[in-house]
């Protein structure tokens, strides 16, 4: 676990690469896919605790969202739940022009969603 916690460190710092997952996968026998998934699972579960901000969430999601998307082959398919997670934190990204929150309105509760099928 203290692995992972550098990992989601350095991801909130931007700092993730993808030779550090690699050293993580192979260390803890998980394959890329899983480990990110692991890590979005991770992060989501403390978003919706409270436990972190939706800001270093966020962070957090798009630098493994990165690294998914400039390592997978052009017929792979994305790291699931890890790709849903991400598209509830863009939700929350931005202003929909409704007068809603988009963190409360999008984010949280499909985030909340993601973690019940899991």
């Amino acid at each position: 676990m203290a692995d992972f916690e550098q990992l989601i460190h350095r991801a909130i710092e931007s700092n993730l690469s993808i030779a550090q997952i690699d050293s993580i996968s192979a260390s803890s026998h998980l394959p890329r896919n899983d480990l990110y998934n692991e890590l979005a699972l991770i992060i989501a579960r403390r978003f919706i605790s409270g436990s972190m901000s939706f800001e270093d969430a966020d962070l957090a999601i798009n630098s493994i969202w990165s690294l998914m998307i400039m390592n997978t082959e052009n017929d792979a398919c994305l790291a699931e739940p890890a790709y849903s997670i991400y598209q509830a934190f863009d939700g929350g990204e931005y202003d929909h022009r409704d007068g809603d929150d988009p963190i409360e309105k999008f984010t949280k509760p499909r985030t909340a969603e993601l973690l019940s099928e899991v």
